[in-house]
């Protein structure tokens, strides 16, 4: 080299030969592992904004089909890891319980999956402390096997969600939802009389904050009593002999029985939720004693570390499992749908539909009359002033349009 000049004069060359549909699917496909909703045209501007590479619409294409074999593929061999992943959750703690239910159509052909459903020892803090009631729920698996995914869930002492067994399943049958509540019956015991609750709709855990907790009571609860409190000063008590305590409301012909010595309300509220209701706060502000000696031991500080002081035991990587004797199985049959694919979930038999337009009132600026537009009004009447500023408005825009052009002939000059 005799010569170099930094400066690039010449333009920039999209197209390069290199850049073929098999070198773009191994990027899309990191893309779609995470995400199904990719459009051939996010792949178009993708690429040649990130790599400076343009390519066609029909190239695009191509390579959204090649990733999702890809994608595809290797949901299918994680199927054949099920046996040794069950077998590493039972190596770290030998009380997991992990269970996998196969389809074998005859002695010689490969076994094909059912159901799986697996529980962590850790989570049986759940028994020590806890409300018998267990929530089930479930969400579709929009891969190309499907399924359904099937969790249950329980009730912490700061009333948030406790994660308990997790499941997989081909469909929501009777079946299904029958077997995977029994497993769980096996794991956890039935010692205490457990209540089943279905479709419940989220799932969270506030572990870390209880530490920076200094109240005796956990948070929401707190702020569940705390909201009684204020409300308490509207009702006035009236004795009635030993514990029982009458509260009626100012100007109005409410009242309700207290008991203090049963923690009952005829309000229902104190039962329910274990926590004093507002006309029970009355009586006992009157008696100078203290909420918090009447809300339930199951809210304390205390039961929410006892409820958490389980630990699930980690498991090594993937490459580390330990090798099974068993023959691999085949994922489960893709099973299509009949018709269309619904985009709407299904609604609950005391949910409303949305509301439409048919539904909202809409206001004509003339009059100021709701139910009533430009197009549609049959009145005589017009507001001159609004169509003075209907007017002046369109001539501001165009006056403001023409400066623009302009402006930028000018600087073209």
């Amino acid at each position: 080299m005799k010569r170099w000049v930094g400066a690039h004069t010449c333009h920039r060359v999209l197209n390069n030969s290199s850049s073929n549909s098999k070198w773009i699917a191994k990027i899309v496909a990191a893309r779609m592992t995470s995400s199904d909703v990719i459009k051939i045209h996010d792949i178009v501007v993708d690429i040649k904004s990130i790599y400076f590479v343009g390519i066609t619409m029909n190239r695009a294409w191509k390579t959204k089909q090649i990733s999702k074999a890809l994608v595809e593929s290797d949901a299918t061999k994680q199927y054949t890891l099920l046996c040794r992943y069950s077998v590493e959750l039972r190596r770290v703690n030998s009380w997991n319980n992990c269970k996998i239910n196969v389809i074998r159509v005859g002695a010689i052909i490969q076994p094909r999956f059912e159901s799986f459903y697996f529980f962590f020892n850790g989570l049986k803090g759940f028994t020590i402390s806890c409300r018998p009631f267990i929530g089930v729920d479930e969400c579709h698996l929009k891969k190309k096997y499907g399924g359904i995914l099937l969790i249950d869930v329980g009730r912490d002492p700061n009333d948030q969600y406790y994660p308990l067994a997790f499941g997989v399943c081909e469909t929501e049958t009777k079946k299904s939802l029958r077997w995977f509540p029994t497993l769980l019956l096996e794991d956890i015991g039935q010692e205490k009389r457990w209540v089943f609750i279905f479709d419940h709709k989220r799932n969270s855990s506030l572990r870390e904050r209880v530490d920076r907790w200094k109240h005796r009571i956990m948070r929401i609860p707190r702020l569940k009593l705390d909201k009684e409190v204020e409300l308490d000063g509207n009702w006035i008590p009236n004795w009635f002999g030993e514990t029982i305590w009458k509260v009626e409301r100012f100007h109005t012909r409410h009242s309700f029985i207290v008991d203090i010595s049963t923690r009952t309300c005829t309000c229902n509220f104190w039962e329910l939720i274990s926590i004093p209701c507002r006309h029970a706060l009355s009586a006992l502000g009157f008696r100078n004693q203290y909420p918090e000696d009447f809300v339930d031991d199951y809210y304390f500080k205390e039961t929410y570390v006892t409820f958490y002081d389980f630990n699930i035991s980690q498991i090594n990587g993937q490459d580390m499992w330990p090798e099974v004797n068993i023959e691999e199985m085949l994922p489960p049959t893709y099973k299509k749908g009949l018709g269309m694919p619904k985009k709407l979930r299904r609604r609950e038999h005391d949910e409303g539909p949305n509301k439409g337009r048919t539904q909202t009132s809409y206001c004509f600026i003339n009059y100021g009359i709701h139910g009533n537009n430009a197009r549609s009004c049959t009145s005589l009447v017009v507001d001159p002033e609004a169509q003075k500023r209907k007017k002046n408005q369109a001539k501001q825009n165009v006056a403001r349009k023409s400066e623009l052009r302009r402006s930028d002939k000018n600087k073209g000059s």
